[in-house]
Order: C-alpha cells, then structure tokens, then sequence
C-alpha cells in the first residue's frame, strides 16, 4: 500500500464526516469505508502505544472499527466523532493489554535496526544516534505503567488535547496532570537530563 492511499481525508470537515455517519447509519460500508482511511493510523498508532505489539495492534484497529460501526446509531453528534472513535480504541486496546498482562506476554517491540544503503556516510552516524536515542525513548516509554504510558502516547504522539485525554480515558483533569507529570519525571529519570540512559 503506498503513502497516498494512507494519508487521512484532509476533505472530510465534521459537516461531511456527520453526513458519512448518517449513510453508515443506513448500513453504506463504502461511506465508512472513508472514516476508515481518515483514522486508522491514528488509532493503530494509540492501540500500538498501549499494547506494544504490531499485530495485536491491528488486530485493536479493526476491531475498535467493527465496533464502531455497529454503535454509530448511538453517536452523539454534538460529540466530536474522533473523541468517541479514540475511546472505543481505548478501551479495546486496554482490555488486550490487561489480558495479555495477566498471561505476562506483553512484547517490546524495537524501532527498525536497519540504516538505508542510500544514506550518505556523513549522515549514518547522525542516523545511528538518533535510532539509539529513539530506541531509548521507546523503552521508557515501553517501562511507564499503562495509565502513564497511555497519557503520553495520547498527548504527544496522537496530538489529543488534555478534555480529550479525558473523555477518552474517562480520567479527571487533575489526574490527566498528575499522570503526565510522573511520565515526564520517569523518563527524566530514565533518560538522564540530556537523554542518554542514567
């Protein structure tokens, strides 16, 4: 699949989008089919943060879909359809996560190993430091508890706001805080002050 088939439906405002909903409603698979495309990365990338497995996350990511379109009849559309949509993958991503945790099976996944044959020679080392300093971030993000690990992959790599984080989360404000200001403290303290391991 390439890049273009990926990209999210810049066209799709929430006029358009309750429009798509409505037909869907109606049973139309090809309208839901572009909520689909416009969001699966974004819930694949949330699901992958919880549960730290590829295919478990797709696996979420289909699922948080099914289900969605057959509780589109009970969206409230003075909601906001992404909110709703991050909360059914939510809590689908953390019911896979707490079964796989009581099995002690939750995988690390490592960032890609390998460096493109293309790269100049002057950027392979640059591109080694940053793979390493990703590699790191990653795994401590990977060690925060769930709660913590879910605020941060919610806040900084989904973009969400701190109202979304809630309502997604069903968590209150100050918790939202308290929660990403002990993630900030861990991964200072795994990372040192200039990001490499303490």
């Amino acid at each position: 699949m390439n890049r273009e088939q990926r990209a999210p439906h810049p066209g799709l405002d929430s006029a358009e989008e309750l429009r798509v909903i409505d037909a869907c409603v109606r049973g139309d698979w090809e309208e839901f089919r572009l909520l689909f495309e416009r969001y699966r990365e974004r819930v694949y990338a949330l699901a992958l943060g919880i549960v730290r497995d590829s295919a478990l996350a797709h696996d979420i990511t289909q699922a948080s879909f099914i289900k969605v379109f057959k509780s589109l009849r009970w969206f409230d559309r003075r909601a906001k359809f992404s909110t709703w949509l991050y909360r059914i993958a939510y809590r689908q991503a953390l019911d896979q996560y707490r079964r796989r945790r009581r099995r002690d099976e939750v995988p690390i996944e490592h960032l890609p190993a390998g460096v493109e044959s293309s790269t100049p020679r002057g950027q392979i080392a640059d591109s080694i430091a940053d793979r390493e300093a990703a590699e790191r971030l990653r795994a401590a993000i990977d060690a925060l508890p769930i709660k913590l690990r879910t605020a941060v992959v919610l806040r900084y790599f989904e973009g969400c706001t701190f109202d979304e984080i809630c309502e997604i989360t069903g968590c209150a404000r100050g918790v939202l805080q308290k929660r990403l200001a002990q993630a900030h403290a861990a991964l200072r303290d795994a990372l040192g002050s200039n990001g490499t391991p303490a």
